[in-house]
């Protein structure tokens, strides 16, 4: 009887120690926070952190999210104990517009997951404060001012480090009509530095130098 209730005890002890564990490794990140999306078959939000909540669309396989809040208590799905995360859902492109959705945080991670492209993802210009660009795996990029609505907008297509980014030309017509077609063409040379950092070589021989943007305040 004594050796049962001492086994008790220890599984006590422990289920608590390891949500305690779970719990501090939450709250040892500072918020805001850069993370991105593991999970190859995309990743559900939720208007609530809860598998019952109602359910806002999927965040992509590597997409970039920036952590604003925890949820005070912990979920264990698909094996694995985290709590859910609030993260910033975008829109569009320009990163101008956004809501606010919930994640289970068992499938978001510090760095961008090792089978996604280089290329994908947000980049600060590392030479001109605040410009970004953004390439998304459906081939959209964007080119802009950080929390703006001064964007370019485009496709990309890459063949072997061969870059063709096609932008589009907004021309409005009237007060209440716009249209979009086809403005330039850039073609460039990627230099892929690492993970994190790659350089845009145009044909002049400029150099734009890109960093992966790890700012939460520019989302």
């Amino acid at each position: 009887m004594y050796f049962v209730c001492m086994a008790g005890k220890r599984i006590c002890f422990m289920a608590v120690l390891f949500l305690t564990v779970v719990f501090l490794q939450a709250q040892e990140y500072e918020l805001p926070r850069v993370m991105f999306v593991n999970a190859p078959l995309g990743l559900r939000a939720r208007e609530e952190p809860n598998l019952n909540s109602q359910r806002l669309g999927v965040l992509a396989h590597g997409e970039r999210v920036v952590i604003v809040e925890f949820s005070e208590h912990t979920e264990t799905i698909d094996g694995i104990t985290n709590h859910w995360y609030k993260v910033k859902k975008h829109l569009r492109l320009d990163g101008y517009s956004y809501l606010y959705v919930w994640v289970f945080g068992g499938y978001v991670i510090d760095e961008v997951p090792l089978d996604i492209p280089t290329l994908f993802g947000r980049w600060s210009y590392k030479d001109e404060r605040f410009m970004y660009m953004d390439f998304q795996p459906n081939g959209r990029f964007a080119d802009g001012l950080e929390e703006t609505s001064a964007v370019s907008f485009g496709t990309w297509t890459l063949e072997g480090d061969v870059l063709t980014l096609s932008y589009i030309r907004q021309v409005d017509i009237d007060e209440y009509t716009t249209i979009f077609e086809h403005g330039w063409t850039d073609i460039i040379i990627l230099e892929i530095i690492d993970r994190n950092n790659i350089n845009l070589i145009y044909p002049n021989n400029s150099v734009r130098r890109l960093g992966r943007c790890f700012n939460p305040q520019f989302s």
